[in-house]
């Protein structure tokens, strides 16, 4: 069976992240370093593998222009896009691992199927809640 590297997809002290943000992203600018830094701190960011993910998600701001003030509604948005990243990727984790348990499948299941397993369970949840209401 193929697993996921637990390198990267298992749970790390805060620790470790920080250890990772000083070395593995040292040559980013301040800015995209310091938003990494609030995403493991406020964003509950827990692997390795997320804090790749909060980084694809914010390496644009390496480009952000020196005179070109940056707020703190620019800050909002960007820990929430890191936040919705981190969800969606966390979500999509978990179907993949249902599929397989439910289907016994000896690989992980093609993209588009497990993408499709969680539009399935997203209509069955909201449909349930617009029920009990």
């Amino acid at each position: 069976m193929i697993q996921k590297d637990p390198y990267y997809t298992e749970q790390v002290d805060r620790s470790i992240l920080y250890d990772l943000l000083d070395s593995k992203y040292s040559a980013e600018s301040d800015l995209c370093r310091s938003v990494l830094l609030w995403s493991i701190s406020d964003c509950d960011i827990k692997t390795r593998y997320e804090l790749d993910l909060a980084y694809e998600t914010v390496c644009d701001l390496n480009e952000w222009p020196e005179g070109e003030g940056y707020g703190s509604s620019d800050r909002a948005h960007d820990l929430r896009s890191i936040i919705e990243a981190v969800e969606h990727s966390r979500k999509y984790l978990k179907a993949e691992k249902e599929m397989m348990i439910i289907n016994k499948l000896d690989r992980e299941p093609l993209v588009g199927k497990v993408l499709e397993y969680m539009s399935i369970g997203e209509r069955l949840e909201k449909g349930l809640k617009e029920g009990v209401q």
